[in-house]
């Protein structure tokens, strides 16, 4: 596969799992390892895993719209900048990861991020994201905002 599938597959991932909660994709998207951070260690059983993941975020924000900003592909990565927006009605959490724990709070958020894929026959074989998500916390009035004065 090529730059173009690549790019298809990470715009697949945005508007069809993401966007659209189609679970029954990971399996065509995800190898069965898969390699996530900087540790590039695989983890093993993927697709459970990113399921867990799609299924926490669609489950506190089920209007959830992942938006294509920028996409970068080559022939082995594709780079894509993304904006999310959802109304956070549903409770936050990842048992498998055991975070979050957040009851709804009603607030819409809006939040960005970049993911960085890395493929491998025609699947995802690693990736990478940067979110922000103190972001999104301060969205939800979660944390407080930060101090808009420096020290001296």
């Amino acid at each position: 596969m090529g730059a173009a599938e690549h790019a298809a597959l990470a715009r697949r991932w945005a508007a069809e799992l993401l966007s659209a909660g189609r679970l029954g994709l990971i399996d065509e998207l995800v190898g069965e390892t898969l390699a996530v951070g900087p540790e590039r260690t695989p983890v093993a059983d993927a697709p459970r895993r990113v399921r867990l993941y799609v299924t926490a975020y669609r489950q506190a924000f089920p209007d959830l719209t992942m938006k294509v900003d920028e996409l970068l592909a080559t022939e082995e990565t594709v780079t894509l900048c993304w904006t999310c927006h959802g109304t956070h009605t549903g409770h936050f959490s990842h048992p498998d990861i055991q975070s979050f724990g957040i009851p709804p709070t009603g607030r819409a958020a809006r939040w960005s991020g970049v993911t960085v894929f890395w493929f491998r026959d025609g699947r995802i074989a690693r990736l990478r994201t940067a979110q922000d998500v103190y972001g999104l916390l301060r969205q939800l009035e979660l944390v407080p905002a930060l101090a808009s004065g420096a020290a001296s």
